[in-house]
């Protein structure tokens, strides 16, 4: 996805994450993610994406989790939400920045994961809001959610515990990833021409179904074979 599209898909799904948090209000559990009420989840959303903001600087970011009331955690996740989007609307994608394993020092990576990870989390505040219909993301971004994460940030983790190979299918996106674990050295993902790949483990459905299943949340993605291998690489 071009720079400017991920831009434009973080606002968007910064706006709708906040209009489905304060329907819910804070006191009520995110479903998908059961330790947390939608209080946990904008403190938690106000810490990252002022880490991430840090990071555009070029500084050695750190991750301060807001506290305090319903109201402060919601002033401090939209004043510096306001600001990551200022920031990097006005700057270029090339632009030199720090960013965290596996991703590329540069503006457009950090576009990349501010906006996939206020996608995931808004499913999360939309799983505390009743009768809301059902969010389906596009074929483009749910592929590039799922590159994302398989291709740079599941690699940069470090070494595997277990071994085997994983096929993630997107069938609309026509995308294939191949993942070869083996213990004690990183996960290497490739993306085969086709999807007639033996795999220990394999994931098909919709590119909106495979990005769920990837970052954990519930998914129509179908999985036949051993999951155990899931363990070895759950996601946030």
């Amino acid at each position: 996805m071009r720079y400017a599209e991920l831009i434009d898909a973080l606002r968007e799904q910064g706006a709708a994450l906040r209009e489905s948090a304060v329907q819910a209000g804070p006191d009520i559990p995110v479903a998908t993610c059961p330790d947390w009420r939608v209080h946990d989840l904008i403190a938690h959303l106000g810490a990252v994406h002022d880490f991430i903001l840090q990071a555009t600087r070029g500084e050695q970011p750190t991750f301060e989790r807001s506290s305090g009331s319903w109201t402060d955690v919601v002033d401090r996740w939209d004043r510096v939400f306001r600001a990551l989007l200022q920031h990097m609307s006005n700057a270029h994608a090339d632009e030199q920045v720090w960013a965290p394993p596996g991703l590329p020092p540069v503006m457009r990576s950090l576009a990349r994961r501010a906006a996939h990870e206020t996608a995931i989390h808004r499913l999360d505040a939309d799983s505390a809001v009743k009768d809301l219909k059902t969010l389906v993301f596009s074929t483009e971004f749910a592929a590039d959610g799922t590159d994302e994460f398989l291709g740079g940030m599941l690699p940069a983790r470090g070494p595997s515990t277990v071994a085997g190979t994983v096929l993630y299918h997107a069938a609309d996106a026509g995308r294939v990833w191949q993942l070869r674990l083996d213990v004690g050295k990183p996960v290497v993902t490739t993306e085969p021409t086709d999807s007639g790949v033996d795999a220990d483990l394999t994931i098909v459905g919709t590119a909106d179904a495979v990005y769920r299943s990837v970052w954990g949340r519930p998914s129509t993605a179908v999985v036949t074979g051993d999951r155990s291998i899931l363990a070895a690489f759950k996601s946030p």
